[in-house]
């Protein structure tokens, strides 16, 4: 289903997906008009960023996903 919805422009996707190799790892939601992220924890907590970088820069994020290939999609 994601596949369908790729898109090529990181600035206009509103889900941001991290694949190592063909699995998938993770996902945010993203609000293109302001870089707003959002993300689920392992506990089911969703967790608010200011900024992809943000994201990276909480625990060990950058260390988990910032290398991983990166899709773009816009569902």
């Amino acid at each position: 289903m994601m596949n369908t919805n790729y898109v090529s422009n990181a600035s206009a996707a509103t889900v941001i997906s991290f694949y190592n190799g063909s699995v998938l790892s993770h996902s945010v939601r993203t609000d293109p008009s302001t870089g707003q992220v959002w993300s689920i924890t392992d506990h089911g907590t969703v967790r608010s960023y200011d900024s992809l970088q943000d994201f990276y820069n909480d625990g060990r994020n950058r260390e988990i996903y910032e290398g991983l290939t990166k899709k773009y999609y816009n569902p």
